[in-house]
């Protein structure tokens, strides 16, 4: 079973309320965000402690109380500090769209064209406001919280589009675009034995090459990324099955158990079976 998709094809809410709640803590098997992209557009809300998030290569710290807006399409992942934060991943309805696509600006926002700065809602006190808004509603779920939650982000989107562009085009779209088949390869592959040659071929770039822009844009080497998606899976394994730690250990890519205990340990800081225990 894979951890988490590097392109999500999982549904997130319902059709009839495509908006899905997720409330996230240290002992939350997905703690730590993998990179990955999905269509759905995204709000990250740090509840406590900060959140260092890499989007489509570019870094930001997230504090308590602070928001972070993705659009969809964006790579996005990061390592949690002492963190709890809550997550929306929602995808516009066709009421919402329609509506959008009235005003030039809203319907570069929908269609991913540009996107607002990632911390702007940090920085909008309308915006950071209806974010505090559409969590609230979300936690509690009074009746007629989904009207709530539909309009709060409705303003949320006009907000937004007051925002000036800065007007620059996208960085590095070729590195992105090749670093996504590279990511791809290792979701799809973690649980054979790869190298890195063959992670460089699935991304079109040399290895040497390759190296350098994950570091520059995942703050890892292929191999330390590779390890570390890999624990992750294993995290929600232990997690989520009944499965002996040989057979994680195993299915996750690793040759044997000493090495993964090992290697878990060095990301988590404790040993699989305590981190089954901590569950």
């Amino acid at each position: 079973m894979k951890y988490l998709e590097y392109k999500e094809t999982r549904q997130h809410g319902t059709p009839d309320f495509p908006y899905a709640y997720y409330h996230i803590t240290k002992t939350h098997p997905r703690y730590n965000m993998v990179h990955h992209w999905h269509t759905q557009y995204e709000i990250i809300y740090m509840i406590d402690g900060s959140f260092n998030v890499m989007i489509n290569g570019e870094e930001y710290l997230i504090k308590k109380d602070e928001a972070l807006f993705v659009a969809g399409g964006m790579m996005h992942g990061g390592m949690p500090d002492e963190a709890e934060y809550e997550c929306l991943v929602f995808e516009p309805d066709a009421f919402l769209r329609r509506s959008m696509m009235q005003g030039e600006r809203s319907a570069e926002l929908i269609s991913n064209v540009r996107r607002p700065a990632p911390d702007v809602l940090n920085k909008n006190n309308s915006a950071k406001a209806l974010v505090e808004k559409i969590f609230s509603e979300l936690r509690s779920k009074k009746e007629g919280y989904r009207l709530i939650v539909q309009g709060a982000v409705m303003q949320l989107f006009g907000e937004l589009a007051r925002v000036e562009a800065d007007g620059a085009a996208v960085k590095n779209k070729r590195r992105i675009k090749s670093l996504k088949n590279a990511l791809a390869y290792i979701e799809e592959h973690y649980s054979e034995q790869i190298a890195l040659d063959d992670i460089a071929a699935a991304s079109g770039m040399n290895s040497r090459y390759l190296c350098r822009v994950f570091r520059e844009m995942t703050h890892k080497t292929p191999v330390d990324y590779l390890n570390y998606y890999r624990i992750e899976c294993a995290c929600e394994q232990i997690a989520s099955t009944d499965d002996s730690m040989t057979d994680i250990a195993l299915g996750c890519g690793f040759c044997d158990l000493s090495y993964f205990i090992k290697v878990f340990k060095r990301y988590k800081g404790i040993t699989p079976s305590e981190y089954g225990k901590h569950l």
